[in-house]
């Protein structure tokens, strides 16, 4: 994890971003939740997924 982040910060804007996925697919709309996942989490680690 990069030095200057806040793991409780990321675990809970983590958190906010799977579930809103969660919601919008549940609700019908065509979205790549491992994609998007993907570049959320690539934003903490200081090396490449």
């Amino acid at each position: 994890m990069k030095a200057d982040i806040d793991p409780r910060e990321a675990a809970l804007t983590s958190l906010a971003m799977t579930e809103g996925l969660e919601v919008m697919w549940l609700n019908g709309f065509d979205i790549d939740m491992v994609a998007i996942s993907r570049v959320h989490l690539q934003r903490y680690l200081t090396t490449p997924l």
